[in-house]
């Protein structure tokens, strides 16, 4: 969805459920359902805007929905740190930020804060 208020302000929201599944090789499948959304759905909205990519035409863009990337780790060592309440272990091995530093996925977008522990 997009919105243009008369001053030219663009915000923009794209909600998507990205493939489930908590080993290595899916964080990879999640990486590349985002390409496939940048690619087909946000590139050929950016053409209607004269820019490549959709996102780069809106000055707020939200990007939400069940994303699925998960904590990277052992469940033993995942549930023990819940257990053991660190989250800075949580937050060390979560997939997102990992994918985003690597420059793989999401590059540009910023987390809200998890004020949440991993549901999964």
């Amino acid at each position: 969805m997009s919105l243009r208020f008369r001053d030219g302000f663009g915000v923009m929201v794209i909600s998507s459920h990205l493939p489930s599944g908590t080993q290595q090789k899916h964080a990879k499948l999640r990486n590349q359902a985002y390409h496939d959304i940048k690619r087909n759905v946000l590139r050929r909205l950016g053409k209607e805007e004269g820019v490549r990519d959709a996102t780069k035409a809106h000055d707020i863009v939200f990007w939400m929905g069940d994303l699925n990337y998960r904590v990277r780790g052992s469940r033993a060592a995942v549930h023990r740190a819940l257990q053991l309440q660190i989250p800075e272990v949580l937050l060390a091995n979560e997939q997102l930020l990992h994918e985003q530093r690597a420059r793989r996925a999401f590059v540009n977008f910023q987390e809200a804060p998890l004020t949440f522990a991993p549901s999964y």
